[in-house]
């Protein structure tokens, strides 16, 4: 952690061609972060990063992924990582047919994650839901709560921060008007920057690529609250090593 200069709260390394070389790569060029997997087959496949500290492997159950997906192999994987994710619920109308399998997952994984587990947490059209899983679980309590890409409604941002939720924004999320509007709201001792890359398995590296698109994010906050780019790039890594360490 000592040597980076940008954090990646959530993003999926696993789907590049070559993740080993993508963790190492974007290491080098100062970026480190959480990597986030969909469910345990995928963990499987994905390299344990280097000792250096610069990446951290996240044990997921995807909502997209929770229907058919092996939860007990899922479960006991959260059971011994320091990070879950991805994980939580997609109630769109694209995912909302799975919505008792999604509950179930998230349900059990939640119980699962150990005290001071640090989870990464996808939230669509279910914040209120999430929430209510968070507390009933107690992980809300004993976990830092990382919403990637938060995109609820006002009352669930309100609720969220009240609960000392974290939340990743991405360029993606400030390319919105909700998403900027959100990123001066968040408190600054709650801000992390992520990009949810790549976009589908078998990506080619691109460690250039993939930092510019935290610098993206780190200059559309500083966009958001009227403060120097440079203010929170260090302000992110700073939040970063709070969550970590």
């Amino acid at each position: 952690m000592e040597a980076l200069r940008y954090f990646d709260a959530h993003v999926h390394m696993s789907w590049y061609a070559d993740p080993a070389s993508a963790m190492t790569d974007a290491a080098s060029l100062g970026l480190g972060g959480i990597c986030c997997t969909v469910d345990a087959e995928n963990l499987a496949n994905c390299p344990a990063p280097d000792a250096d500290g610069a990446w951290a492997l996240a044990a997921g159950l995807h909502p997209w992924w929770a229907d058919g997906a092996d939860l007990e192999a899922a479960v006991a994987a959260a059971e011994s990582s320091r990070f879950v994710g991805e994980i939580g619920l997609d109630l769109g109308k694209k995912h909302a047919q799975t919505a008792e399998a999604q509950t179930r997952a998230f349900t059990a994984m939640c119980e699962a994650a150990q005290p001071g587990a640090v989870l990464s947490i996808h939230s669509v059209g279910a914040g209120h839901k999430v929430l209510d899983i968070l507390e009933a679980t107690g992980a809300s309590g004993r976990c830092s709560c990382v919403f990637h890409w938060f995109s609820g409604a006002s009352d669930e941002l309100s609720r969220a921060v009240r609960a000392g939720c974290w939340f990743s924004l991405g360029e993606s999320s400030l390319a919105t008007r909700r998403g900027r509007e959100y990123a001066r709201q968040i408190p600054a001792g709650r801000l992390l920057t992520e990009t949810d890359l790549p976009k589908e398995p078998g990506t080619c590296v691109d460690a250039a690529a993939h930092l510019a698109s935290v610098q993206r994010a780190v200059a559309g906050i500083a966009a958001a609250r009227g403060v120097d780019t440079e203010e929170v790039r260090a302000l992110v890594l700073a939040n970063s090593r709070e969550l970590i360490c």
